[in-house]
């Protein structure tokens, strides 16, 4: 699945430049730099800015980043430890994009991937985005920390950003493992 296909026209670079600002990279503007940064396996990309309230219009020194598309490195690394099955289902907390979304239903079929994102205006633009390339996971707009979401168990385990507890019976524990088990693995691997 390109990431190309999900990442929105305008991203911020996650790094002031000398300006003190964070650059903005557009598709039409500046494709060559947008491409790159979107294919860069260690960069992750800002999506959305203080609840939207800063438009993808120009760089800017705010830095309240609230939706980011996660570098390419940490999603492989999350999914290989996820290691989903076919026959499972799996939970993602935090839409965003929609690219790690894609990933799943990918792997494990549309029907299998349920996905919940808080913010109404990525939960949509998403959703559109999934529809043009064919998907169609579960989609819900909604915080996942909340109990009583309409949401679907997750047999296979799943993901969530490490400051949400998901409120689907059984899912915290298979996220919590997952997520200790990429720390400790992170850790590992920095202190050799």
């Amino acid at each position: 699945m390109p990431r190309g296909h999900v990442v929105p026209d305008r991203v911020w670079w996650p790094q002031r430049g000398t300006d003190g600002q964070y650059p903005l990279m557009g598709r039409t503007r500046h494709p060559h730099q947008w491409l790159k940064a979107v294919y860069r396996p260690g960069a992750p990309l800002i999506t959305q800015i203080d609840d939207g309230a800063v438009l993808p219009e120009a760089p800017t020194s705010n830095d309240a980043f609230i939706s980011s598309l996660s570098c390419a490195r940490v999603v492989v690394t999350m999914l290989r430890h996820l290691d989903p099955q076919p026959g499972e289902t799996t939970l993602e907390i935090g839409t965003g994009t929609g690219y790690t979304t894609a990933l799943l239903c990918h792997r494990l079929g549309d029907q299998a991937v349920t996905s919940i994102e808080v913010d109404t205006g990525l939960a949509t633009t998403a959703a559109h985005r999934l529809g043009v390339l064919g998907v169609r996971p579960h989609l819900v707009t909604g915080d996942g920390t909340v109990p009583g979401q309409p949401l679907k168990s997750a047999t296979g385990g799943g993901l969530a950003h490490p400051d949400r507890r998901p409120a689907v019976e059984g899912a915290e524990a298979s996220v919590r493992t997952r997520l200790t088990n990429l720390r400790v693995r992170a850790r590992h691997r920095t202190s050799t």
